[in-house]
């Protein structure tokens, strides 16, 4: 099933081209180095799933070291770091693939062992749902001024290192979203209360980041929104509240919105679907990446058909060529991989232990080779 569309090259709203509209996702692996650079391992898993992809979205990198998420996750804050994704930026310019870098404070799902064993910063003293939470302490003025600050500094060093542009990620409950959300913020100051007020934060790094870049870009350069549609903590956000966001940062002047989630066939709490109910609010002028589970032609053709782009992420992982072999109408695509392959499709160790926990997800085919026996 071949898809013309996906082939074209498209324009963002900055001016910048990408050749087709296939995203590679943005993947996490907690690999990186000790000073929170990409790792060898990094570099080598990220060039083997980037041939055919129109843009790559590097994973979450951290603007503070008050903001790690990950035991060995990656920052754009150490000058340390700048070298590496340097020369992974020129390498990606080589293939003709744009880069965008996704940057992010994880806020109250930091762990103190991963920021300096300090108590984790959030909008209120309300712990996330998760077994690994601890009680975050709410953010001073002070420190509010200085993320948005952090932020936009973030957004300058990506100009300055080479990239395309910067993914600001207000997705998975990090801190963006823990703003708006009325589970993680109870704050009755202009930075909460309200579902205005709860805004307030996130429109305000959205501004900091459009400014930096109008004084200091050189070239057209992308700036992106990801969000998650939908919390499942009460009260928690809800697809009204994320209508209303939407509504609110497709009048800046954003390059793209990306949605985070788990397939994009998905319904929402009231039973729609929720890409088709989004698509109702975001206006054309703002292009709509999707996302989901997206693995056949099949599933290539009915996704192209409901947004401007997609990006994939766990597809690569099985098959590195994946994109590639899409663009091609070649159908001959793995969907799953066995458990000695940990090297040949250069997945870093620590994300292929994580894998292993998920056996029916990754090996499903290998494991039912070994039930046959």
């Amino acid at each position: 099933m071949q898809n013309e569309k996906i082939k074209e090259v498209f324009e963002f709203p900055c001016g910048l081209n990408i050749e087709n509209r296939i995203v590679l996702a943005p993947m996490s692996t907690d690999s990186g180095t000790e000073k929170g650079g990409l790792s060898t391992e990094d570099v080598d898993f990220i060039l083997k799933r980037s041939e055919g992809f129109g843009m790559v979205i590097l994973g979450s990198h951290s603007v503070s070291p008050s903001g790690n998420a990950f035991k060995r996750g990656w920052n754009i804050y150490n000058p340390a770091n700048a070298p590496i994704l340097t020369k992974l930026v020129e390498k990606l310019h080589e293939k003709n693939v744009k880069v965008v870098i996704q940057i992010y404070h994880a806020g109250r799902l930091a762990q103190p062992a991963f920021i300096e064993g300090k108590q984790p910063i959030a909008p209120s003293r309300i712990p996330a749902n998760r077994k690994f939470a601890s009680y975050p302490r709410d953010m001073t003025e002070i420190e509010i001024q200085q993320t948005i600050k952090d932020f936009r500094v973030a957004c300058e060093i990506a100009m300055e290192i080479g990239f395309d542009g910067v993914e600001l990620h207000g997705a998975n409950t990090y801190l963006l979203q823990q703003f708006y959300s009325a589970h993680s913020n109870r704050r009755q100051d202009r930075w909460g209360g309200s579902r205005t007020k709860r805004m307030t934060f996130l429109i305000e790094v959205v501004d900091a980041c459009i400014k930096a870049i109008k004084e200091k870009a050189k070239r057209p350069f992308l700036l992106g929104y990801r969000f998650s549609p939908e919390e499942l903590e009460t009260p928690g956000i809800r697809m009204a509240d994320t209508k209303i966001l939407l509504t609110e940062l497709t009048k800046l002047p954003l390059d793209y919105v990306h949605i985070s989630l788990s397939n994009y066939q998905k319904k929402s709490q009231e039973g729609l679907n929720i890409i088709e109910e989004l698509n109702q609010v975001i206006p054309p002028s703002i292009p709509f990446i999707g996302c989901g589970n997206i693995q056949t032609p099949k599933e290539v053709k009915e996704i192209s058909e409901m947004v401007s782009l997609f990006s994939v992420g766990n597809a690569t992982l099985s098959d590195p060529l994946w994109a590639k072999k899409i663009l091609q109408g070649n159908h001959d695509i793995k969907t799953s991989m066995g458990m000695k392959d940990q090297k040949s499709l250069a997945i870093p160790l620590p994300l292929w232990k994580s894998m292993l926990k998920a056996p029916l997800v990754f090996f499903k085919e290998d494991l039912a080779k070994e039930a046959k026996k």
